[in-house]
């Protein structure tokens, strides 16, 4: 089970524009010059310790769920960072946490801070129990589906991590978040109605929304020009502004609830 440094530095650095910055001091990995994950040199932590950035709240969760191969000392409490004991972790569950701190580091850095957070408006003029024709619905949605998560161990190791990253953004919009695999790809849905989806191309990565065309989208992100999809196109080379993505997968979010609310009323 134990994962050694080298496997650490293959995963980190498949996440886009991670850069190894290691010293003799020990392994350090930064995205855009913002520190990412690197070996945990301090006093309190335990010998072959990784310290992972965070969010508070996914570290609370990640030492709920697993305690034996996550922890945090006092040095390290007021930080948005998690200790991970490398003999005790899984592989799988390493890179999925590298994978979500990717997305909490780039999402801090995406923009500088503003006094009032900007907020994606959402069109829902004429909502209405007629509205049905306007979601999208599949059966099978589960809270985790092994399919997804398959899908995401296949193919292009960098073009699956920015995929992945993405998807746990949605998977972290609500608990009521569902998710199972159509048309090849994995899809997260309300209840039976599907709001976002990622795919994976030879050279793309593509975030879609069912519900685009209803969304504004004030960064111009959005493609496509059907009566209600659209997609964000994302590469390895090129940067995005993280921070617009991320609102409009909360506002495809919202929406979604709000048609459903709308066809109950």
């Amino acid at each position: 089970m134990a994962v050694e440094l080298r496997a650490v530095r293959k995963l980190a650095l498949a996440l886009p524009d991670v850069a190894d910055v290691s010293s003799p001091r020990g392994v350090c990995f930064k995205v855009a010059g913002r520190l990412l994950a690197c070996e945990a040199i301090h006093a309190s932590a335990e010998p072959s310790s990784l310290m992972v950035r965070v969010s508070l709240a996914e570290r609370a969760r990640l030492l709920a769920e697993n305690p034996d191969a996550f922890y945090v000392t006092a040095h390290y409490q007021k930080h948005p960072a998690i200790l991970v004991r490398l003999s005790r972790v899984r592989r799988e569950a390493l890179r999925d946490l590298l994978g979500a701190a990717w997305l909490f580091v780039s999402e801090s850095s995406a923009t500088p801070k503003r006094a009032k957070p900007r907020r994606v408006a959402l069109d829902l003029r004429g909502l209405s129990g007629r509205d049905r024709e306007d979601l999208f619905t599949l059966s099978g949605a589960v809270k985790r589906d092994a399919a997804v998560e398959a899908w995401f161990g296949h193919g292009s190791v960098e073009l699956k991590a920015i995929a992945r990253a993405w998807f746990k953004r949605m998977r972290r919009c609500g608990n009521d978040v569902r998710e199972l695999m159509h048309d090849g790809c994995p899809v997260a849905c309300v209840e039976d109605a599907a709001f976002a989806y990622v795919n994976a191309f030879k050279g793309h990565v593509n975030v879609g929304f069912y519900c685009g065309a209803m969304l504004e989208d004030p960064a111009g992100l959005l493609q496509g020009s059907g009566k209600r999809m659209r997609h964000v196109n994302l590469t390895t080379a090129d940067g995005v502004d993280n921070e617009a993505l991320a609102e409009l997968i909360e506002a495809a979010y919202a929406d979604i609830k709000a048609r459903l609310a709308a066809n109950r009323s």
